[in-house]
């Protein structure tokens, strides 16, 4: 019985450690990610910043247009799909 709850107890130590020791690496990689994270978007908005500069007003035209795009095609889109599929096309 000694011999069982001793070996027990080691079990648990080096349970202990490993359990340690992947929380150390979990919050190693999740910090990583977070600096990974904010080193993207730091570089798109300078990307962003410089075309502003560049562009100026046109800039936002051209954001003004990209939107009006994205979100007028997808009601043209399921039109075309309908024509499509009643045989119109």
């Amino acid at each position: 019985m000694k011999d069982s709850a001793l070996s027990y107890l080691q079990e648990s130590e080096a349970l202990a450690k490993v359990k340690g020791a992947a929380n150390t690496v979990i919050d190693g990689v999740s910090e990583l990610k977070a600096k990974l994270k904010q080193l993207i978007s730091d570089f798109f908005y300078m990307m962003l910043d410089a075309v502003k500069k560049r562009y100026g007003v046109n800039m936002q035209m051209m954001e003004i247009l990209t939107d009006f795009v994205i979100w007028g095609r997808i009601p043209l889109l399921r039109g075309y799909l309908q024509r499509f599929r009643a045989g119109a096309m």
